[in-house]
């Protein structure tokens, strides 16, 4: 994609309209050649550069074409950064520009006046490289001074802090690679099925398992400390132990809430892995509280974007699936759908795949196999390699669609191929042997009603069996009710009202 067209087409409707007001500054009489080719590449639904070329009057051997697109491009991007320019970090970056001005003009005292200011920010907020940058800064001013002992005992003692800072900055960055190589591992691999999964999650943690967080004041370093400890805990299905940490994050960045004007995100991730956390531990009550707590963190933040407001919102939506609010969560589908199409660009891929995911679970509960087998699909395109454990269960969930539909033809072929793709993984859920063996070999030859019934159950009682004997296979129904499923054809009752009858009874009186 053509990266001016795709900027223009990123941009929110406030943000056009702050661009278009930049422009008129500099506009004489008719508007600027490169609002022109602002305003013509916004209209255009696929970028088309031979009808910008004919409608603007650029000549192909001219150069005046690149030059206008380079010049717009450049322009959106700086009307960008002003636009958002009142973070705690943007208005560091400005001080410190302002020192390199005014040191060229060899106003030193004034540069010290920004500074002192700069150095209070980046220690109050714990900005690491903005601090070295200060730091820096005061060592070239004092190397300017008189050179005396006094200037001596500046430089040792600023290098002192230096050496001290660095020390916790390559702390800090151990903890979020640890961090970061736990998500990405977890988003490629799945949760874990056996012991032997857990070893390469296990490598990973290996460095940070036995610190002792009383050894960390540093609140930064410590936030990532806990965030590695959730996060192994997560696919370790240690959900206590993940709900300690979860808490004790919660706390810290209370205790230091300035940090929000600062790092924002650092609040809304450890707020979202909390409502994972608490739907897993089934504390619907308190998932519910803390979504409440969300909204309110969301709507305080200044600058809510498209990246912003489709985090919440698939986190509103996994709390609705969850708990049982399902007629809820279809309004708000709807919504993170419009989101999707409109800047789906811009969001994690991961969340996009739960999305689907999930989504494809609400419409299987609802009887809607229309939007079912579309979020089915959905899910498959942006699942790629990823999530093996996802992938299995989207083509379980696929078969239980063709299933419902009576599309006997098309669920034999879809069997054939779901069995040769699982067959191909090193593990599979017990879980997941039974359901596929149950479909490709016994569901065919059920002669009536009253065995199809007696085989449902039988099939129910064996999942349930299977998942109390081994404590990995519960993570396989995490993401569909099975056992709900197969009651549903064995009693008759609809799979929706079982399932709100069964998630009912996890909300306590607060509710």
């Amino acid at each position: 994609m053509d990266p001016l067209f795709e900027l223009i087409k990123s941009l929110s409707k406030n943000e056009k309209g702050y661009i278009k007001k930049l422009s008129s500054f500099h506009q004489k009489g008719e508007k600027n050649k490169y609002i022109q080719l602002f305003d013509a590449i916004e209209k255009q639904k696929e970028y088309d550069e031979a009808v910008l070329y004919k409608k603007l009057g650029y000549s192909r051997d001219s150069t005046a074409f690149p030059v206008a697109k380079n010049y717009l491009y450049n322009f959106v991007l700086d009307g960008l950064t002003s636009y958002h320019g009142s973070s705690i970090k943007q208005e560091m970056r400005r001080q410190l520009d302002r020192v390199e001005v005014l040191h060229r003009k060899g106003l030193n005292d004034q540069c010290n006046r920004i500074l002192s200011k700069a150095r209070k920010t980046a220690v109050r907020y714990d900005l690491h490289e903005n601090l070295e940058e200060v730091i820096d800064w005061e060592l070239l001013l004092a190397r300017e001074r008189e050179l005396n002992e006094i200037t001596l005992k500046r430089i040792d003692k600023l290098y002192a802090e230096w050496f001290d800072l660095l020390t916790r900055k390559i702390t800090g960055m151990k903890f979020r690679q640890t961090s970061d190589r736990l998500v990405v591992t977890t988003a490629f691999r799945g949760f874990v099925r056996t012991e032997k999964d857990l070893e390469a999650f296990d490598a990973v943690f290996g460095e940070v398992r036995d610190l002792n967080e009383a050894d960390f004041t540093d609140p930064y370093n410590l936030f990532f400390l806990y965030r590695s400890q959730y996060l192994y805990r997560h696919v370790s299905g240690e959900l206590d132990l993940m709900y300690l940490y979860l808490q004790k994050t919660q706390k810290l960045l209370w205790d230091n809430e300035h940090f929000f004007e600062a790092r924002p995100h650092v609040f809304l991730i450890s707020i979202a892995n909390k409502i994972i956390c608490e739907l897993s531990m089934r504390k619907y009550s308190e998932a519910i509280r803390t979504l409440e707590l969300y909204e309110q963190l969301v709507k305080r933040k200044k600058d809510v974007g498209p990246d912003v407001l489709f985090h919440f919102m698939t986190k509103k939506f996994y709390v609705f699936v969850s708990v049982g609010y399902f007629e809820e969560a279809v309004e708000v589908s709807a919504e993170v759908s419009n989101l999707i199409a409109a800047h789906g660009s811009q969001f994690k891929l991961i969340d996009i795949i739960h999305f689907h995911n999930q989504a494809l679970g609400l419409y299987l509960t609802l009887g809607d196999w229309k939007k079912a087998n579309r979020h089915f699909q959905l899910l498959l395109q942006n699942l790629g390699d990823m999530r093996p454990d996802v992938q299995a269960w989207a083509h379980i969930m696929g078969l239980i669609i063709h299933f419902e539909q009576g599309d006997q033809d098309l669920l034999e072929y879809r069997i054939k191929s779901t069995y040769r793709l699982l067959l191909r993984r090193q593990k599979m859920f017990k879980v997941e042997t039974l359901i596929l063996d149950f479909i490709r070999t016994k569901i065919k030859s059920i002669p009536s009603r009253e065995k199809q019934t007696e085989a449902f159950s039988q099939l129910h009682d064996e999942l349930l069996a299977a998942m109390a004997s081994d404590k990995y296979e519960k993570s396989a129904l995490s993401n569909f009710d099975l056992p709900a499923w197969l009651q549903s054809k064995v009693t008759g009752e609809s799979f929706l009202a079982i399932r709100k009858r069964k998630l009912l009874q996890y909300f306590d009186a607060a509710i």
